[in-house]
């Protein structure tokens, strides 16, 4: 994409940042697929402060992915993960810059019980 902050940068530089940060114990990640076919479709990612013990959440959909309910399946499993087993204190996400359909899978989850 020209212009965008990752113009000139390699798909496999930018595959293996990510790989890298995967394997920071402060950023856990997990693979959405479809349940069907196992199509991998998105990324979630825990970016945990561990002096705070707080994390921001962050969820990527591809757009053929969006809509279907994939968002709220996706993100509770992180949310579960992030208070019984890391006993992280609280959980954050920038809702400007996410789509609706995630925002709205977050809300439904912080209501729900774990």
């Amino acid at each position: 994409m020209p212009g965008s902050a990752t113009s000139g940068v390699s798909r496999s530089v930018r595959a293996g940042g990510w790989e890298a940060q995967g394997r920071n114990r402060d950023y856990p990640q997990s693979e959405v697929v479809t349940a069907d076919d196992h199509t991998p479709v998105g990324v979630t990612t825990l970016q945990i402060d561990s002096a705070v013990r707080t994390a921001e959440y962050v969820i990527l959909l591809a757009p053929e992915a969006r809509g279907k309910g994939l968002a709220t399946e996706a993100t509770a499993l992180p949310l579960r993960w992030a208070f019984e087993y890391a006993a992280l204190r609280m959980l954050w996400r920038r809702p400007d810059s996410s789509p609706p359909t995630s925002t709205a899978a977050v809300r439904l989850l912080a209501w729900a019980p774990l």
